[in-house]
């Protein structure tokens, strides 16, 4: 199961952390999610069944976009 870590320029205070981890968990297939305010990075261990790409759109379209993301497998 991929691991992947999202650059996330506006995770600069508890709010925008609350946002980004909402939009995590609400996304189907994700099943572990965290974020790191102090690195500005979100990390989200998913499934094939959705792609980097689309957890990105999902947290551009809630106004947290990405700015980039590493995966692990």
């Amino acid at each position: 199961m991929p691991t992947t870590t999202f650059t996330i320029a506006s995770l600069t205070h508890d709010d925008a952390a609350a946002e980004v981890m909402f939009e995590l968990q609400d996304l189907p297939c994700i099943t572990v999610a965290d974020v790191d305010m102090a690195k500005q990075e979100a990390w989200a261990q998913h499934t094939n069944m959705i792609s980097p790409e689309e957890i990105a759109a999902a947290l551009e379209e809630a106004g947290h976009p990405c700015s980039g993301w590493t995966v692990q497998d």
